[in-house]
């Protein structure tokens, strides 16, 4: 039986293949301490018969049917006993480097953790004021943060603790190394970020860039831990699934009925120019007999919006922009692009996310036209204007997931 099939997962099957590597070096050492005693005595003895032929014969005889096999079999056993003890060796240092990296992940994990409660305190203390659309990006990005932080503790995370794993791992410990010191740095951005954030809700200064450059934040540190995975487990095991992974089997891909983009809420999906994207967050807007919707889509690398009129039959993904000085005139202009000014009003707004729903809000709002199908649209929300620049695209461009 060989050291690799008696070794388990166990202390005590460890201690075992540790017995057996012993043994294999014994019995080899034996058996050739037993093959070079019964050559020297099959030597003598034909040396000390008298003539020269039969007794000779006999000699050699017995040295390649009974020597020769001893000597060969105990060189096997005491060379593989030494092979498998360096083998060993290396499964002792893959196994010690296992225990840095669990114990380095942890670390990270309960870091990525406050930050995530701190982060819940923020949207506590901010619920009564905050513009509702940032509540929607806090959510987000706590529930990030969280898939994060479960993925570096969960135990199937870990390469298993047996022989096969660990004499298998081609994991190269320099380049995990590596990552967790670029996830211990975005961390410490985080940290200084969440910082900033609390400090701008104690001045009243706007939070929405704050934000944005915390999602970027969180976007690179799903990605280090996408790659972190991918190194220990050799591509065997991915850390976050994408939303339309998490949701296949659910609603087949390929649905463009155009009043299912009403219909989106909170953790459906969709995928957009090959990207998988998560509904964080659901504001349907009410003007008259006139309603419409956006979506703030999670998971991206920046703030994403969907948006959604007449059924579903108009669309348009939003990117935010800054507040041109001009907003408000008839006309804008945006890097050198002019923007008509072609609808306006006070709408009722009902913002779902994942915590809940608040109704009855009233937000301003304003449309400018440009070229291509684009247009800005303008927000007037209490802590203040937001801009968002859209392209419009067509329902064939998205794949629903929906629950």
């Amino acid at each position: 039986m060989s050291l690799e099939r008696s070794w388990g997962n166990s202390p005590e099957s460890g201690l075992k293949g540790v017995e057996l590597l012993a043994q294999s070096r014994l019995w080899g050492a034996v058996l050739l301490l037993a093959g070079i005693v019964i050559g020297l005595f099959g030597l003598l003895w034909a040396l000390t018969q008298p003539g020269s032929g039969g007794g000779r014969i006999f000699a050699a005889m017995f040295f390649v049917l009974i020597a020769l096999p001893l000597l060969a079999g105990g060189a096997y056993l005491f060379m593989r006993g030494k092979q498998e003890e360096q083998f060993e060796q290396g499964v002792t240092q893959r196994r010690r480097t296992l225990e840095s990296e669990t114990l380095s992940r942890a670390q990270i994990a309960d870091r990525i953790f406050d930050q995530r409660d701190r982060l819940q305190a923020v949207l506590a203390s901010a619920s009564a004021s905050a513009n509702p659309t940032s509540r929607l990006l806090l959510e987000d990005a706590m529930n990030r943060l969280n898939s994060i932080g479960n993925v570096l503790r969960r135990p199937s995370y870990e390469r298993a603790g047996s022989f096969e794993a660990l004499a298998a791992d081609s994991s190269d410990p320099d380049t995990v190394r590596s990552i967790d010191a670029t996830l211990d740095s975005g961390v410490r951005t985080l940290e200084q970020q969440v910082t900033d954030l609390v400090h701008s809700l104690g001045t009243s200064q706007p939070s929405g860039p704050l934000i944005n450059r915390l999602t970027g934040t969180i976007s690179r540190m799903e990605n280090a831990t996408n790659e972190r995975t991918r190194v220990l487990t050799s591509g065997e095991q991915k850390a976050l699934p994408t939303p339309a992974e998490l949701l296949r089997g659910i609603q087949p891909t390929g649905t463009h009925e155009p009043g299912q983009f009403g219909e989106l809420k909170p953790n459906d999906a969709l995928t957009y120019e090959g990207e998988d994207y998560v509904v964080s967050g659901r504001l349907e807007w009410s003007e008259g007999a006139t309603r419409w919707h956006s979506y703030l889509l999670g998971g991206g690398s920046g703030e994403l919006w969907l948006f959604a009129e007449q059924g579903g039959t108009r669309l348009a993904i939003m990117r935010p922009v800054a507040v041109p000085p001009d907003a408000g005139a008839e006309y804008v202009s945006i890097d050198g692009v002019r923007y008509a000014l072609t609808r306006q009003g006070t709408a009722t707004v009902s913002v779902t996310g994942s915590t809940g729903s608040r109704g009855g809000l009233f937000v301003g709002y304003r449309r400018y036209d440009g070229p291509e199908g684009r247009f800005l649209w303008l927000e007037e929300w209490d802590e203040g204007p937001k801009a968002m620049l859209a392209n419009q695209e067509r329902a064939e461009s998205f794949d629903l997931w929906i629950r």
